[in-house]
Protein backbone atom coordinates (compact mmCIF):
# COMPACT_ATOMS: atom_id res chain seq x y z
CA UNK A 1 0.00 0.00 0.00
CA UNK A 2 1.39 3.35 -1.02
CA UNK A 3 1.43 6.22 1.44
CA UNK A 4 0.65 9.61 -0.01
CA UNK A 5 2.01 12.51 1.99
CA UNK A 6 -0.29 15.35 2.82
CA UNK A 7 0.68 18.80 3.94
CA UNK A 8 0.40 17.67 7.55
CA UNK A 9 2.64 14.59 7.10
CA UNK A 10 6.26 14.85 8.22
CA UNK A 11 8.57 15.23 5.26
CA UNK A 12 11.57 13.43 6.68
CA UNK A 13 10.82 10.12 8.43
CA UNK A 14 14.10 9.92 10.31
CA UNK A 15 14.94 7.50 13.08
CA UNK A 16 15.06 8.62 16.65
CA UNK A 17 18.47 8.38 18.30
CA UNK A 18 19.37 4.84 19.21
CA UNK A 19 22.19 2.37 19.03
CA UNK A 20 24.96 2.52 16.47
CA UNK A 21 25.30 0.12 13.59
CA UNK A 22 27.22 -2.74 15.14
CA UNK A 23 30.80 -1.63 14.53
CA UNK A 24 33.53 -1.68 17.15
CA UNK A 25 33.11 1.24 19.52
CA UNK A 26 35.37 4.15 18.75
CA UNK A 27 35.05 7.89 19.02
CA UNK A 28 33.40 8.42 15.63
CA UNK A 29 31.70 5.10 14.95
CA UNK A 30 29.99 5.26 18.34
CA UNK A 31 28.29 8.48 17.19
CA UNK A 32 27.07 7.02 13.87
CA UNK A 33 23.42 6.15 13.39
CA UNK A 34 22.25 4.10 10.39
CA UNK A 35 20.29 7.01 8.93
CA UNK A 36 20.39 10.30 10.74
CA UNK A 37 20.30 14.04 10.31
CA UNK A 38 23.82 15.07 11.31
CA UNK A 39 24.51 18.78 11.85
CA UNK A 40 28.29 18.19 11.80
CA UNK A 41 28.30 15.66 8.93
CA UNK A 42 31.65 16.81 7.51
CA UNK A 43 33.37 16.57 10.88
CA UNK A 44 31.88 13.14 11.58
CA UNK A 45 32.80 11.97 8.06
CA UNK A 46 36.41 13.09 8.60
CA UNK A 47 36.57 11.19 11.87
CA UNK A 48 35.10 8.08 10.25
CA UNK A 49 37.58 8.33 7.37
CA UNK A 50 40.41 8.43 9.92
CA UNK A 51 39.01 5.16 11.31
CA UNK A 52 39.08 3.50 7.90
CA UNK A 53 35.55 4.18 6.67
CA UNK A 54 35.04 4.98 3.01
CA UNK A 55 33.24 8.33 2.66
CA UNK A 56 31.09 9.05 -0.39
CA UNK A 57 28.95 12.07 -1.13
CA UNK A 58 25.59 12.49 -2.85
CA UNK A 59 23.99 15.77 -3.90
CA UNK A 60 20.44 16.75 -4.68
CA UNK A 61 17.93 14.46 -6.36
CA UNK A 62 14.38 15.41 -7.33
CA UNK A 63 13.06 11.88 -7.84
CA UNK A 64 13.59 8.40 -6.48
CA UNK A 65 15.15 7.31 -9.76
CA UNK A 66 17.58 10.23 -9.73
CA UNK A 67 18.50 9.44 -6.10
CA UNK A 68 19.12 5.78 -6.99
CA UNK A 69 21.35 6.82 -9.90
CA UNK A 70 23.33 9.26 -7.72
CA UNK A 71 23.71 6.74 -4.89
CA UNK A 72 24.86 4.09 -7.36
CA UNK A 73 27.41 6.47 -8.88
CA UNK A 74 28.70 7.61 -5.49
CA UNK A 75 29.11 4.04 -4.26
CA UNK A 76 30.59 2.88 -7.58
CA UNK A 77 28.02 0.13 -8.02
CA UNK A 78 28.76 -2.32 -10.84
CA UNK A 79 27.40 -1.84 -14.36
CA UNK A 80 24.65 -4.38 -13.74
CA UNK A 81 23.14 -2.21 -10.96
CA UNK A 82 19.47 -2.08 -11.93
CA UNK A 83 18.70 1.41 -10.54
CA UNK A 84 15.79 0.18 -8.43
CA UNK A 85 15.22 -0.51 -4.74
CA UNK A 86 15.87 -4.27 -5.01
CA UNK A 87 19.18 -3.62 -6.79
CA UNK A 88 20.11 -1.05 -4.14
CA UNK A 89 19.42 -3.62 -1.42
CA UNK A 90 21.64 -6.17 -3.18
CA UNK A 91 24.50 -3.76 -3.86
CA UNK A 92 24.53 -2.41 -0.29
CA UNK A 93 25.24 -5.99 0.85
CA UNK A 94 28.34 -6.04 -1.37
CA UNK A 95 30.05 -2.86 -0.17
CA UNK A 96 33.81 -3.38 0.19
CA UNK A 97 33.98 -2.17 3.80
CA UNK A 98 32.59 0.35 6.27
CA UNK A 99 30.98 3.13 4.24
CA UNK A 100 29.33 6.42 5.13
CA UNK A 101 27.23 8.21 2.53
CA UNK A 102 27.04 11.96 3.20
CA UNK A 103 23.89 13.22 1.52
CA UNK A 104 23.51 16.95 1.04
CA UNK A 105 20.31 18.02 -0.64
CA UNK A 106 18.27 15.02 0.55
CA UNK A 107 15.44 17.39 1.45
CA UNK A 108 14.79 18.03 -2.24
CA UNK A 109 13.82 14.37 -2.68
CA UNK A 110 11.77 14.34 0.53
CA UNK A 111 9.78 17.36 -0.68
CA UNK A 112 9.53 16.73 -4.43
CA UNK A 113 8.95 12.96 -4.25
CA UNK A 114 7.68 12.13 -0.75
CA UNK A 115 6.48 8.67 -1.83
CA UNK A 116 9.90 7.90 -3.29
CA UNK A 117 11.58 9.19 -0.12
CA UNK A 118 9.28 7.03 2.01
CA UNK A 119 10.21 3.96 -0.08
CA UNK A 120 13.95 4.71 -0.05
CA UNK A 121 14.39 5.30 3.70
CA UNK A 122 13.59 1.71 4.80
CA UNK A 123 15.98 0.29 2.18
CA UNK A 124 18.81 2.52 3.43
CA UNK A 125 18.01 1.55 7.03
CA UNK A 126 18.00 -2.14 6.11
CA UNK A 127 21.37 -1.70 4.37
CA UNK A 128 22.74 -0.18 7.55
CA UNK A 129 21.66 -3.16 9.62
CA UNK A 130 23.90 -5.57 7.74
CA UNK A 131 27.58 -5.98 7.21
CA UNK A 132 29.78 -4.29 6.24
CA UNK A 133 28.85 -1.23 8.29
CA UNK A 134 26.95 1.39 6.31
CA UNK A 135 25.52 4.72 7.41
CA UNK A 136 23.74 7.61 5.71
CA UNK A 137 24.62 11.02 7.16
CA UNK A 138 21.90 13.46 6.14
CA UNK A 139 23.60 16.84 6.00
CA UNK A 140 22.00 20.28 5.83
Amino acid sequence: MSHHASSSDPVDPLPSPGKGIGVPASAASARVQPLALVPDADSLASSLAAEGWRIVRVGQAASLREALVRIGEALHFPGYYGVNLDALTDCLRDLPGPTALVWRGWKQLAVSDPDGWARLVPVLRMGAEGQPPFAVLLAD
